[in-house]
């Protein structure tokens, strides 16, 4: 009786749950912590786990593989009209948009014009009023649906990266531009490593013959070209959304984000995309996927470590006190060790290898 009071506060000193309370909390605020130094923000905790249990990755093409940095390879006119006239048609139109490809006519030295009744068309084009006139940019199945009559170009030979833009009055075709995206820099290192632990596949609203030709000089097999926001979304829906992750940019691929189990947002992606994306690359591109699994990977395993420990640590110092073989201040000694045990094991997550060019 005479130690009771000191063996009671032993007991409760030990069964104090500090090491497993800290166990997961401290790994993943480091995990979340390490990728934010790196430009990476990842919006809630649970993406790791999600990351760990990913069996497919599905790529945008433009934006995403590509560098999303267009430059104009070559143009042509039709009819009367003024080229700078026609461009800053263009630029007043895709000032309104935030696909790359309206990037390129943004940063043009022109000025804007008074366009009126301004349209976007998710994954085709814009549409505005100026003198009378209904103006339209986009592609050419944009161009079909309006009926405008286009040229025949002979593209068989061009470059995947190759993208065509027109732009017409009414239904009369004014310009016809010929847009190069440069692919991103170690994409085929980066894809070959990615693919040979996991399948890889292309979902994009190019057209088709320039995802095959990209898709031909790399690991993929399975990719689909010239789609709608809901062709990809039905595509993420056939091949185990539960296990899939979506990589893309453009606001065409929002519901394909909100849908797939763990979706990643690109570099200067749309707002819309980001609101809907687990991850967003504030300023890398698929290089930074093999960090992202690795980060994951290391996480669950040091969790696993601290609950182990921690759980251990519980069990074999509840009978000691309970035995009396702990003094108070032993019981807090070890329950401070513990707890700093859990951090510092936690802290190992900053040795992770950061992203590319990081």
């Amino acid at each position: 009786p005479a130690r009771a009071f000191d063996i009671a506060l032993a007991i409760l000193v030990a069964t104090c749950p500090c090491a497993l309370s800290l166990a997961t909390p401290t790994v993943l605020t480091t995990a979340l912590n390490h990728a934010h130094k790196h430009a990476i923000l990842i919006k809630n905790s649970d993406t790791l786990d999600r990351l760990t249990r990913i069996k497919r990755i599905l790529f945008d093409k433009t934006g995403t593989l590509t560098a999303g940095k267009y430059q104009l390879r070559a143009g042509e006119t039709y009819g009367n009209a003024d080229p700078h006239t026609l461009l800053a048609i263009a630029k007043s139109l895709e000032t309104n948009s935030t696909h790359p490809v309206a990037w390129y006519f943004s940063r043009q030295e022109t000025a804007t014009l008074p366009m009126t009744n301004i349209s976007q068309h998710s994954g085709k084009g814009v549409s505005g009023d100026w003198q009378d006139s209904r103006w339209h940019i986009g592609s050419a199945a944009y161009m079909q649906e309006n009926g405008v009559a286009l040229p025949d170009d002979n593209t068989g030979t061009e470059d995947a990266n190759t993208t065509h833009v027109y732009l017409a009055e009414n239904t009369t075709l004014r310009a016809h531009y010929r847009l190069s995206d440069p692919e991103r820099p170690g994409l085929a290192a980066n894809l070959t490593a990615l693919a040979a632990r996991y399948p890889l596949a292309i979902a994009s609203g190019d057209r088709s013959a320039n995802v095959a030709r990209l898709a031909a000089r790399y690991p993929i097999t399975d990719y689909h070209g010239d789609l709608r926001p809901n062709d990809k979304l039905a595509l993420l829906e056939a091949h185990d959304p539960a296990h899939t992750l979506m990589i893309g940019d453009g606001i065409n691929d929002a519901p394909v984000l909100a849908r797939a189990a763990v979706s990643v947002a690109v570099g200067r992606a749309n707002p819309l995309s980001q609101t809907h994306a687990d991850i967003v690359l504030m300023q890398n591109g698929p290089e930074a996927l093999p960090y992202l699994f690795d980060l994951a990977t290391r996480t669950q395993r040091i969790i696993r470590q601290n609950l182990a420990w921690a759980a251990a640590y519980n069990l074999l110092i509840l009978p000691l006190a309970l035995c009396g073989y702990l003094t108070p201040w032993i019981a807090a000694l070890g329950m401070s060790t513990s707890s700093l045990l859990v951090t510092a094991n936690a802290l190992r997550i900053q040795r992770t290898a950061p992203p590319p060019g990081a």
